[in-house]
C-alpha cells in the first residue's frame, strides 16, 4: 500500500506498507491482475473506469466499503476482519501480543517514538508476516470447514476441554 493511502503516510516518506497474500488470496490477486490487465489500467488491480468521474487512475478506496453496506444482510466490513485477526492470532494461533501491528499497524508495528525503527530500519520482515498470514488463512479455513460441516462440528476448541 502506497504511503499516500495510509494514515501514516507523511511518517514514512515513500516507503510502502507490504502484506503478503498467501493461498487462494494470491490466486485471486492473479486472476485479477490479468483481468485488470488492459490499456490505460497503469497496473492497478483495481483500475478507474472510463466513465470515472475522478482523475485518479484506480477505484475509490472506500469502495468495498459501500459495496458491503450496500449488500443486503452483510454485516461485517474489512474493520471486523481486522478486528478478529488482531484477537485471534495471539489466542488461537499463539503469536506474541501484539504482534498482529505487523500485519495491521500502518507504521508495520514499529512504534512512533522508535526513530531508528521509522526511519533507518529497511527490513519488511515479509517472513514473519508471510507465516502469521499462511496460519491467519489456514485457521479461517479451517473453521468455514466447521461451518459447512454444521453446528456441533463448528464448537470451539475451548469447548473441547
Amino acid at each position: 500500500m502506497p504511503p499516500y493511502f495510509r494514515k501514516s503516510g507523511t511518517k514514512r516518506g515513500t516507503r510502502r506498507q507490504l502484506v503478503p497474500c498467501v493461498g487462494w488470496v494470491s490466486d485471486v490477486v492473479e486472476r485479477l491482475d490479468r483481468l485488470s490487465d488492459f490499456e490505460g489500467s497503469q497496473g492497478w488491480l483495481f483500475p478507474a473506469g472510463a466513465t470515472n468521474k475522478s482523475a485518479k487512475p484506480h477505484a475509490e478506496a472506500g469502495l468495498l466499503n459501500d459495496f458491503l453496506t450496500a449488500m443486503p444482510g452483510v454485516g461485517w466490513s474489512p474493520h471486523g476482519v481486522r478486528y478478529a485477526f488482531a484477537s485471534y492470532v495471539e489466542r488461537d494461533l499463539g503469536f506474541a501480543p501484539s504482534e498482529a501491528k505487523l500485519i495491521l499497524d500502518h507504521h508495520e508495528g514499529v512504534e512512533p517514538t522508535d526513530v531508528t525503527g521509522l526511519f533507518c530500519s529497511s527490513d519488511p520482515k515479509i517472513g514473519r508476516k508471510r507465516e502469521m498470514m499462511r496460519a491467519w488463512t489456514d485457521w479461517c479455513e479451517d473453521w468455514r470447514d466447521r461451518a459447512i460441516r454444521g453446528p456441533r462440528a463448528a464448537r470451539s476448541r475451548s469447548d473441547d476441554n
